[in-house]
């Protein structure tokens, strides 16, 4: 009877590497300020893989301004409706 065979160990560049969090925008709204309806609240998300490929292809400021400008848009769209919401915030973290 022969033992099955071990599977060879991965190299290092073949080693699936963990994506993580290195940017997000949060944009919230609500009637009662600092309490956000969960509804109207969006993530806008770069992740590491993101941020090193523009790195790498040197396009860190067009990747951070387009991430940005959709978070914007709809933290602008939130503040254009008065009648349903009192206030609206973006937080910005890096991580």
């Amino acid at each position: 009877m022969t033992q099955p065979e071990e599977p060879a160990p991965q190299q290092p560049s073949q080693q699936p590497q963990m994506e993580s969090v290195r940017l997000v925008l949060e944009v919230q709204a609500g009637v009662v300020p600092g309490h956000p309806e969960p509804e109207h609240t969006r993530q806008y998300v770069l992740t590491s893989r993101q941020w090193e490929n523009a790195v790498q292809d040197g396009t860190t400021g067009p990747v951070l301004a387009e991430l940005t400008g959709r978070a914007q848009g709809y933290a602008l769209l939130l503040t254009l409706q008065p009648d349903r919401f009192n206030w609206v915030r973006t937080e910005w973290v890096w991580l």
